[in-house]
């Protein structure tokens, strides 16, 4: 909702972009001073020391005697406004984040209504057809060029991964055709951050544009390497398969997912990439040592287990907690079982209530 901050505009030219668009509707929410902050910037880098002016939105009134002015063309929404623009920017990024949840969340809404009934029907026809013989390897690829346009369009692929997941929990899309829409949805949000790209200031369009190209190659890369080879692809389908059964059983698991993978593993791999050259290296590659050894008995387990010595036929030699997630299913269920019986007994004594005020009054 804010427009990026400006470094320096002074020597660069204006290219046409997406703000067209954009900030008409930004001009009506705020308006900031970027002569001024240019001015602040330049010289904080001359003198670190230096005093900013009290802000650096265009505003209608004096922040020191609080007088309006008499003529003010700004009309945004904090032209009038008394708060600091600290205040102002935590107001308008909670603003930003609620909005685009709300919308997100309407337009999964609507769209799982829309593919409800006949439509999911015809939708799941759809996605079962192929092309003939010679030509079927390209269906995948054709679905996936679909769900890359269609990202494009609405500007959002998790729109489109909410909507689908619940689709194929009801059995109307296979989880073998929800992967290729899943990376074509990521590809078509690559080429969407280089749209946005084209709406940053004109002197860092260069950056914008070098690090929104780095998003599509990382994903392009992605593509090749788990889809195009069909043992590759299973891989990432087998263990989408096995944490669903797992935390089909366990419900906790998938927070505890969501923790492992998006905090803890970047967190170790951010804190290894502290250390010097040879360790990193060392705890890189001891890391890959250990998983893929975890990986590879437990494929000998799963295929050739009679042909491997008894000790290793399964992971019972280890503690049940290290090998098994019952243990903290049944912490957790000790844990907030007393809670669920006493919700249980508070219901029911305002049924016995509800019941015996019925029969009071008849």
């Amino acid at each position: 909702m804010v427009s990026p901050i400006r470094i320096s505009h002074k020597s660069t030219q204006e290219i046409p972009s997406l703000t067209v668009l954009t900030d008409p509707l930004l001009d009506r929410i705020i308006q900031v001073d970027f002569d001024a902050l240019d001015d602040a910037l330049e010289d904080d880098l001359m003198e670190p020391d230096s005093v900013w002016q009290e802000s650096f939105i265009e505003r209608c009134i004096n922040l020191t005697t609080f007088e309006e002015f008499t003529f003010c063309s700004h009309t945004h929404l904090f032209a009038y406004s008394t708060l600091d623009d600290t205040s102002i920017a935590i107001i308008l990024l909670i603003a930003s984040i609620i909005s685009l949840i709300l919308t997100t969340l309407i337009i999964v809404k609507l769209i799982q209504m829309l593919l409800e009934g006949k439509l999911a029907i015809v939708l799941k026809e759809w996605l079962d057809k192929k092309f003939p013989s010679p030509f079927r390897w390209a269906t995948n690829y054709l679905i996936m060029l679909l769900s890359c346009f269609l990202v494009m369009i609405i500007q959002s692929s998790n729109v489109i991964q909410s909507a689908l997941t619940p689709l194929v929990g009801m059995g109307v899309v296979p989880l073998e055709r929800l992967f290729p829409l899943i990376l074509g949805s990521g590809i078509g949000a690559s080429f969407t951050g280089i749209l946005t790209a084209f709406s940053a200031d004109p002197g860092q369009l260069k950056d914008t544009l070098q690090m929104a190209f780095c998003q599509t190659i990382y994903n392009l890369f992605g593509m090749l390497i788990f889809f195009p080879i069909p043992f590759i692809r299973q891989i990432p389908i087998q263990s989408a398969m096995i944490i669903g059964q797992k935390t089909a059983k366990y419900r906790w698991l998938a927070l505890v997912y969501i923790l492992v993978v998006f905090f803890l593993i970047p967190t170790y791999l951010l804190a290894i990439s502290f250390l010097p050259k040879p360790f990193m290296i060392a705890a890189i590659i001891l890391t890959l040592i250990f998983w893929s050894s975890v990986f590879f008995i437990n494929y000998l387990q799963s295929n050739y287990r009679k042909q491997l010595p008894k000790c290793i036929r399964d992971w019972e030699f280890l503690p049940k907690w290290l090998h098994s997630c019952k243990p903290y299913d049944e912490f957790l269920t000790k844990r907030f079982s007393k809670r669920n019986q006493n919700e249980t007994g508070r219901l029911t004594t305002v049924e016995k209530l509800i019941r015996l005020t019925i029969q009071t009054q008849v």
